[in-house]
């Protein structure tokens, strides 16, 4: 994926963008309490992730599908990228809030399809930080380290 297109469908706003393109796409009615929640939140891909990992709305559930496919294999392609061969280590807000669709199979099916490269991902470890403050602590670290 081009960089621009990376970054906004795996930002938190990915979620919402994706959203609104099956919103547009299906002729299926917003369901008048999902848009209640919509309304009454300040984070509307919190709505979108919470609707999809308790299985309430089918849409939901198709966006977080959709993003955790993307995710798995640009996770991937970085993993290659770099030859990341000691791990992948996810860091940031979303991934822990998201875990277990991360955890379902689509992320991971989306990490290994990588053709002849197959057995070379499949010995990547991936791992979740849980702690949502990880990839910020790492980047000030390296902030610092460059004074």
């Amino acid at each position: 994926l081009n960089p621009a297109v990376w970054w906004l469908v795996q930002a938190g706003p990915g979620l919402v963008s994706i959203y609104k393109f099956l919103k547009a796409r299906t002729p299926e009615a917003e369901p008048q309490w999902l848009a209640n929640e919509f309304a009454r939140a300040n984070d509307a891909a919190e709505v979108i992730s919470a609707a999809a990992l308790s299985s309430r709305d089918p849409r939901c559930v198709e966006v977080l599908r959709i993003f955790t496919d993307i995710y798995g294999a640009e996770a991937a392609n970085l993993a290659l990228k770099y030859m990341a061969l000691g791990g992948v280590y996810i860091g940031g807000g979303i991934a822990p809030k998201i875990l277990p669709m991360l955890s379902d199979g689509g992320f991971v099916r989306a990490f290994l399809a990588k053709g002849r490269l197959d057995k070379v991902m499949a010995r990547i470890p991936v791992r979740v930080s849980l702690n949502q403050a990880t990839a910020l602590i790492g980047a000030a670290r390296c902030a610092m380290e460059m004074l």
